[in-house]
């Protein structure tokens, strides 16, 4: 639900990119296939240490403190897209083409996010007593300033990892990073650390993110590093675009925290910010699929019918695991919350019941924009996080005076729904990707729906609820067909055709 405009805009990089030549005695497509599994790997055990390290984290702050740890970091995010300016994508873009000048390009890329980052400290800390951040929060939100936007320029190095198709060096940074801070969640859990070492904790693992990045990234840089002015003005031009895009998936995926602190509460907040990061845990699962497909679906877009092929089996399999996951967590909200985070968190499961369905959003979204970015459409893609944004605040403003951390949910799935099942229908290159997976999308949700809501009526225990409802699911879409044994096939053997 925050890193998904970045990897947008690193997937338009890539398709935009030339080929890279392989190495003697190995080739391309075999070193794709190895980046992936790479890539899907760190990503599963990331995810594992991520959820451990959330559930810690929330258990020992309790629900104020999560509250005031999810608004300083929601503040903050909201200048990401200042601090990053979709740099990373188009050095690494210029860097592929100009393999030469790489060591210039990237040094160039370097000073001017320097800038910008410097630029997006200064305006967060300087609106921040606008929504009640200031205070006794100013200590907070200037560290995690210097982690989340001023640390940026210092990984920018690491972008070389992608154009020399090395992506294990990086990946296994971010999984070094994952396991340092478990580490470190275990120890402040241990010792009732206060929220100040919280945050410290988290510069101290970015810092060690970003410093490998850059010391391995300048391995990889030989040659002379001088500012190209032209460069620069190209990298501040060309990545409005994807600021922008970044700037309106930042709003809609965390004005709703920071709108809860200054209009509710942080008591209200945290269990609100818990039910967040449950939903967003599986975010990284569209992510690692479609970067597998998606040299599929670049490699076929001159054949409509195999294009089409490949971007339905993405949709169908994506929406199917996005309304499983719905289901399980709708109708088993009440006792997971209750196993893992605790009664204190009771209040967070009918909000992870409401938020979940907005991840079938998500999972759609981040096929759609593949699919365009696959057919050199991504001028489209930022129309739907925009209208999203704008009526994800909009709902916010009404809902959240009214019905608090539920309304705020309500506002998330309804904005979500909203921006990706109507937003693309309206421009006719869009509508030609989106149609493919509407019917799956509205198939798929409906048998949801419909499951979750019968399993309700059942006078059951929780736990036997979600073991009837899932499987019932699983069956009646794998019985409508929506879900196809001869697709693992089809897959395999269209990797083995790459």
């Amino acid at each position: 639900m925050t890193e998904t405009g970045e990897n947008f805009a690193v997937a338009e990089a890539a398709n935009r990119t030339p080929e890279i030549k392989p190495k003697a005695g190995v080739s391309h497509g075999v070193r794709v296939m190895r980046n992936t599994a790479i890539v899907f790997l760190s990503r599963g055990l990331g995810l594992l240490l991520a959820g451990g390290a959330s559930v810690l984290l929330a258990r020992y702050l309790g629900v104020v403190r999560m509250g005031e740890y999810g608004a300083v970091y929601a503040y903050v995010g909201l200048f990401g897209w200042l601090a990053t300016w979709g740099f990373n994508p188009i050095v690494a873009r210029e860097a592929a083409k100009r393999r030469d000048q790489a060591a210039s390009i990237v040094f160039t890329g370097v000073c001017v996010s320097a800038a910008f980052s410097a630029v997006a400290v200064i305006a967060a800390l300087a609106l921040s007593p606008l929504i009640r951040m200031g205070g006794r929060f100013f200590p907070l939100l200037a560290i995690a300033a210097v982690e989340i936007l001023l640390l940026v320029p210092f990984g920018l190095p690491g972008v070389i990892f992608q154009v020399d198709l090395k992506q294990w060096y990086s990946s296994g940074f971010g999984l070094l990073r994952q396991g340092i801070w478990f580490v470190i969640v275990v120890a402040l859990y241990l010792t009732g650390a206060p929220l100040l070492y919280v945050i410290l904790g988290r510069l101290t693992v970015a810092a060690v993110e970003a410093g490998l990045n850059w010391y391995a990234g300048h391995r990889f840089l030989a040659g002379p590093r001088r500012y190209i002015t032209l460069t620069g003005r190209m990298f501040i031009v060309h990545g409005s675009a994807i600021a922008l895009s970044t700037l309106a998936y930042g709003v809609y995926l965390r004005i709703d925290q920071v709108m809860l602190h200054s209009m509710v509460g942080d008591r209200t907040l945290g269990p609100y910010v818990v039910a967040v990061r449950v939903a967003e845990l599986f975010e990284a699962l569209p992510l690692a699929f479609i970067s597998s497909l998606y040299p599929l679906l670049c490699t076929s877009t001159g054949d409509t019918i195999r294009f089409n092929r490949y971007l339905d089996l993405a949709y169908r399999y994506m929406i199917f695991a996005a309304v499983g996951l719905s289901v399980a967590l709708c109708v088993g909200a009440r006792p997971i919350i209750h196993l893992i985070y605790g009664t204190q968190y009771a209040g967070a499961a009918p909000l992870i019941a409401v938020l979940i369905w907005s991840e079938i959003g998500s999972f759609f979204g981040t096929v759609l924009n593949t699919g365009l970015l696959a057919k050199n459409l991504q001028n489209y893609s930022p129309w739907p996080p925009v209208v999203g944004a704008v009526i994800n605040v909009g709902l916010n403003f009404y809902f959240i005076p009214r019905w608090h951390a539920m309304g705020a949910a309500w506002a998330t799935v309804i904005s979500y729904w909203l921006c990706w099942s109507l937003v693309p229908a309206f421009f006719g290159p869009s509508r030609r990707v989106f149609w493919v997976g509407f019917r799956p999308l509205a198939g798929l949700t409906a048998i949801g729906l419909l499951v979750s809501g019968a399993a309700f009526l059942l006078p059951v225990n929780d736990w036997v609820r979600v073991g009837l409802a899932v499987p019932s699911f699983a069956v009646i879409a794998w019985l409508i067909r929506y879900i196809q044994w001869e697709d693992f096939g089809f897959l395999g053997a269209s990797w083995r055709g790459v």
